[in-house]
């Protein structure tokens, strides 16, 4: 804590299924691991509380997004990898595959 916020090394479960293990600064996530109910993970970047930077999440049902964060979207360059084996490796734009970009099917097309 520092002047009455979280700030620095954080381990935390809330009463709603969600936890975190990182660093705070200044009452806001910087970096870390956030796990939700569902059993999804986003281990990365924080900036405003949104996922911002440079992070992975992993869905509990499968698929997996590596790549860059804006405000809590896919945005810059990312792969996601399908449930299936598909992936998709390029850009992104507000959470959607926009611009340049491989997109490869499981069955290898």
């Amino acid at each position: 804590m520092k002047a009455g916020i979280m700030h620095g090394r954080v381990a935390i479960k809330w009463s709603d299924g969600y936890s975190f293990d990182g660093t705070y600064k200044n009452g806001e996530r910087e970096r870390g691991i956030l796990r939700n109910p569902n059993g999804d993970v986003y281990e990365g970047d924080f900036k405003d509380n949104y996922y911002d930077g440079y992070g992975i999440y992993k869905f509990a049902k499968g698929g997996v997004y590596e790549g860059e964060w804006k405000k809590g979207a896919y945005e810059g360059k990312g792969i996601y990898k399908f449930p299936d084996g598909g992936i998709y490796d390029g850009e992104w734009k507000k959470g959607i595959y926009e611009g340049k970009g491989i997109f490869k099917y499981a069955d290898g097309r």
